[in-house]
C-alpha cells in the first residue's frame, strides 16, 4: 500500500486482501461510507478516540445499541489492519467501549 491514509484506500486494500461473502464487503462500505459522511474525516491519521466518541454519540442518538457494536466491529477490523500495516500507530475503536443493549 501507498503512503496515502485515506480511509477509502484503506478499505480497498482490506478487502482485496480479506475473502468476504458480498454482503459483508457491502456492510463494510456501507460502515466507511457512513463514518466519512458524519465525521467528515477520511484520513485515517486524524480517527482518534475523540472522534470516535462523537460518532458514536451521534450513532447513539438516531440507531440502537446493536448498529452502534455493528459499525464499532467493521471500523475496529480496518483500523487494526491499517495498525498491522504500520499506516496508524493504534486502532482508537479499541479504547471506545461496545453500547449495552439495556436502554
Amino acid at each position: 500500500m501507498n503512503n496515502n491514509r485515506n480511509l477509502e484506500d484503506l478499505l480497498s486494500r482490506y478487502l482485496s486482501e480479506k475473502l468476504l461473502r458480498p454482503d459483508t464487503v457491502k456492510a463494510y462500505k456501507q460502515v466507511a461510507h457512513r463514518w466519512i459522511k458524519d465525521t467528515e474525516i477520511s484520513d485515517i491519521r486524524r480517527i482518534d478516540s475523540e472522534a470516535v466518541l462523537e460518532w458514536r454519540n451521534m450513532v447513539l442518538e438516531r440507531a440502537s445499541p446493536a448498529t452502534w457494536n455493528s459499525y464499532r466491529r467493521h471500523m475496529s477490523a480496518l483500523l487494526n489492519f491499517a495498525a498491522k500495516k504500520k499506516l496508524v500507530k493504534t486502532n482508537p475503536f479499541l479504547e471506545i467501549a461496545a453500547a449495552s443493549n439495556v436502554a
